[in-house]
């Protein structure tokens, strides 16, 4: 949609001279502020204006200073290490800035986190500098850095011995960090145990 200034702008860009009238003032009007397009007729002995008197006739518009409206951002997880995900939102006027912070109330910062946790990102849209428009700040929404698995290497060699006149192939698993107990292949059977 059309901001609300910016409509009115529009409407007076449209308006042009014709043969009983010529347009003046202030046609393209951007910024905050009050403005005056002016309409002189061009044969005033002949036309005169319905609600003034005299050739000229003065219409006033204000354009008055909007409030930014910022959409809560989305921003997908990912795993400590893997590139981070982008927050996305869309805003009525300015651009997009992002700030995060470890919990939904506290101190944010435009420092991206990088370690593994559930953190909080806001989209902000800061105030126009020449004063069209105040800022504004989304809700904050959660994410999550999951941590990631940690393999102990160089357990997975395979091994042949002969028991009991039986061939065996012990291949060893790599766990991750949250598994305590090392598992083995034995002829590609999975066991906790060699017995």
């Amino acid at each position: 949609f059309l901001p609300a200034f910016k409509m009115l702008l529009y409407l007076f860009i449209c308006i042009s001279d014709t043969a009983e009238y010529t347009v003046s003032g202030d046609l393209v009007a951007t910024n905050v502020g009050i403005y005056t397009v002016t309409f002189t007729l061009t044969d005033p002995d002949n036309y005169e204006w319905a609600d003034v008197t005299g050739a000229v006739k003065n219409i006033g518009y204000t354009i008055t200073k909007a409030t930014a409206a910022v959409e809560i951002p989305t921003l997908d997880g990912w795993t400590f290490g893997e590139v981070s995900s982008t927050p996305t939102a869309e805003t009525t006027f300015g651009s997009v800035s992002y700030v995060y912070s470890t919990t939904i109330d506290g101190v944010y910062t435009s420092v991206k986190p990088t370690a593994a946790g559930t953190y909080f990102v806001k989209a902000v849209v800061a105030d126009d500098e020449s004063g069209n428009f105040d800022g504004a700040e989304s809700e904050p929404v959660s994410f999550t850095i999951a941590k990631a698995d940690a393999f102990i290497t160089g357990l997975s060699e395979s091994y042949s011995f002969t028991y009991k006149n039986e061939a065996y192939v012990i291949t060893g698993i790599g766990r991750s960090h949250n598994e305590s107990t090392l598992v083995y292949k034995v002829d590609g059977v999975e066991v906790d145990a060699i017995r």
